[in-house]
C-alpha cells in the first residue's frame, strides 16, 4: 500500500503504525484520535470476518465437493460493503446456484 508521500506503509505493531500516521499527519490530535478509534475499527473487522467465516463454513457444509472457495470469495467481493442480512441472502443464493437449485 502506498501513501500520498510515495513511501510503502508496512503493517508492523500497532504503536509503530500510530506514530507513522502522526508523523505523516497535519492534524494536531491524531495520535489521540488513532488511540482511540483504531481498537473499536479493529474490533469491527474482526467481528465481519468472523461473520464471513461462518457463512463461508455454512457454504462448505451445503455444498461439500461443489464448494469453490474462488466463487464464494468473488460472490463476497462484487456484493461489497452490505449489511450482514444482505451477504446472507447473497451467500444463499451462492448455494442455491452453485448446488443447481437456482
Amino acid at each position: 500500500m502506498k501513501c500520498r508521500h510515495s513511501q510503502p506503509v508496512r503493517a508492523g505493531p500497532i504503536p509503530d503504525i500510530v506514530q507513522l500516521m502522526v508523523k505523516r499527519s497535519q492534524l494536531r490530535d491524531t495520535e489521540r484520535n488513532v488511540n482511540y478509534r483504531l481498537p473499536l475499527d479493529l474490533e469491527a473487522l474482526r467481528a465481519r470476518v468472523r461473520d464471513i467465516l461462518e457463512l463461508r463454513e455454512n457454504a462448505k457444509a451445503a455444498l461439500g465437493d461443489k464448494f469453490s472457495l474462488k466463487e464464494f470469495h468473488n460472490m463476497v467481493i462484487d456484493t461489497g460493503a452490505v449489511p450482514l442480512e444482505i451477504l446472507e441472502r447473497q451467500t444463499n443464493a451462492y448455494i442455491a446456484r452453485a448446488s443447481g437449485r437456482s
